[in-house]
């Protein structure tokens, strides 16, 4: 392993012992103390994610949540209500309930659309942070790379969202269900925190996410932080791709410290 230039699959693997959410946020704190300009070109990507994820959000609340969804829900539960006005002590409180689950669905879908349109930033950033462990050739724009990239990231986020879809069912079971959508959400994030980093590594090699294959647990452990705050309206809600995108960052460096670190030996 010491005569390749840079990690591989397996390398990854061993190195999601040493992951969690916290420790990627400590990591990604560490990369903007050591990396020059680092922080710099963080908050400009992020202050554009952030209004990505707030259009996104918009449209969804104002396309779909509120003329095809919440007025049906609501129409629904006013005919229970006058049918047995007893009812509305229940119904009140299971409907706000059922409002900020949602919003939360779709937070999270505004958060991975905005992520897919900064994915060229993204990709920058996670350069910047390689470059300062090992030399790399600097990438320059291409438009048939960055179409090839964000296919990539389509079809992997189309595959992400059918498992969020999957726990949005369960979400509907009582009591549980919401124990069910935060692990859903979580393992969701994992996957996104650690994808970045992972394709561009995956570019130089075919069979590489082939061998680079993890469980729901480890993504659950990397992502928990991400479905925390989903669950936190408005402030959970803007920390959400502060946080995500430091992480990200963190990975980069806890994989890259440690290869450094190894190659040393």
């Amino acid at each position: 392993m010491k005569n390749q230039t840079e990690p591989n699959a397996a390398f990854l693997k061993a190195s999601l012992n040493q992951a969690n959410g916290i420790r990627l946020l400590s990591h990604g704190c560490r990369a903007f103390q050591k990396i020059p300009g680092l922080k710099s070109l963080y908050i400009k990507g992020l202050l554009l994610t952030l209004l990505l994820a707030a259009f996104f959000f918009y449209l969804q609340f104002t396309f779909i949540y509120e003329i095809f969804v919440i007025s049906r829900v609501e129409s629904f539960v006013d005919t229970i209500n006058n049918w047995w006005s007893i009812f509305s002590y229940f119904t009140t409180p299971i409907l706000w309930i059922f409002k900020i689950f949602l919003w939360v669905i779709m937070m999270t879908i505004a958060l991975k659309m905005a992520m897919i349109c900064m994915s060229f930033w993204i990709d920058n950033i996670i350069e910047k942070v390689i470059g300062h462990f090992r030399d790399i050739p600097t990438t320059p724009f291409s438009t048939a790379h960055f179409i090839k990239n964000l296919v990539i990231s389509i079809k992997l986020s189309v595959k992400d969202f059918s498992r969020i879809i999957f726990f949005v069912i369960l979400g509907f079971i009582p009591i549980l269900g919401v124990l069910f959508a935060f692990f859903g959400i979580a393992c969701s994030s994992g996957f996104v925190i650690i994808s970045p980093y992972t394709l561009i590594l995956a570019d130089k090699d075919k069979n590489f996410l082939k061998d680079f294959n993890i469980d729901k647990a480890t993504t659950f452990k990397i992502g928990w932080v991400q479905a925390l705050l989903t669950y936190i309206p408005l402030i959970g809600w803007f920390f959400m791709p502060i946080v995500i995108l430091l992480q990200i960052i963190g990975w980069t460096h806890l994989i890259e410290s440690r290869w450094q670190k190894y190659q040393q030996l």
